[in-house]
């Protein structure tokens, strides 16, 4: 049966070895970047964590040139809400003209999963979490060689396997839907998936994936909350970032 993601793979190979050369840096903001943009790109004021405010926007942004074309990507982390533990989270990797490039979203009720009532129940506790949770999602510990060689070092080969095999499943359902990358997957359709993830596993790519992230450091971790800690790495052969956990 021939495989429901072609890919030649002298193409692959040389995208590969034109990816693999330098090693991932934070980068400055573009020049042209507007004052306005640049005074939001910061932690929120921490003064609130002592008069028990809640915590109702949050906004930063990091730069990494993770096609290493030059140009760096811009991540972004926005949260807004009505208080604290209801802020919508989103995160968007764009590239220079503001494409997505990868997209999530999450309540940061998450981050409280692990809490005790007493936590739950302290407005200002409740606000110190989901506010250091926030600012620890972008710190440079989470992107590049350090988390590259924490995936290396977790020995959980079959579970990098599945989530990739995973995430191919779901490329092919979006490339065939015509859904873009920030667009969320109706829970409707997860059958649908997990039925072409498991009729057509493409295993050969899945391999050929695994080792071409296993020579790269382009590499991006974020906790979601509870036991929920993403890492998507960027694919030369792909194109796009991919879910290894």
């Amino acid at each position: 049966m021939s495989s429901p993601f072609p890919r030649t793979a002298a193409t692959a190979a040389l995208v590969l070895i034109s990816a693999l050369g330098c090693r991932l840096e934070h980068r400055e903001p573009p020049p042209d970047t507007s004052a306005a943009e640049a005074s939001a790109d910061s932690t929120v004021d921490a003064s609130g964590l002592s008069t028990g405010e809640e915590l109702n926007s949050y906004r930063r942004d990091l730069h990494y040139d993770f096609t290493g074309d030059g140009h760096p990507e811009e991540i972004k982390l926005r949260a807004r809400g009505e208080r604290s533990d209801r802020l919508e989270v989103t995160l968007r990797i764009e590239d220079p003209h503001d494409s997505v490039m990868y997209h999530d979203r999450w309540s940061s009720a998450a981050y409280l999963a692990r809490s005790d009532a007493r936590t739950r129940a302290d407005r200002r506790l409740v606000r110190a979490v989901v506010q250091s949770e926030l600012e620890r999602a972008l710190s440079e510990a989470n992107v590049g060689a350090s988390v590259a060689r924490a995936v290396a070092d977790s020995g959980q080969s079959a579970a990098r396997a599945d989530a990739v095999q995973q995430d191919l499943a779901e490329a092919e359902w979006r490339r065939v839907h015509g859904m873009p990358h920030d667009s969320a997957i109706a829970s409707a359709a997860l059958d649908s998936i997990a039925l072409l993830r498991g009729s057509r596993p493409d295993r050969a790519r899945v391999r050929r994936l695994l080792s071409e992230l296993s020579a790269s450091d382009r590499y991006f971790r974020y906790f979601r909350g509870g036991a929920d800690t993403v890492v998507v790495a960027w694919s030369a052969s792909e194109r796009r970032f991919v879910r290894v956990r």
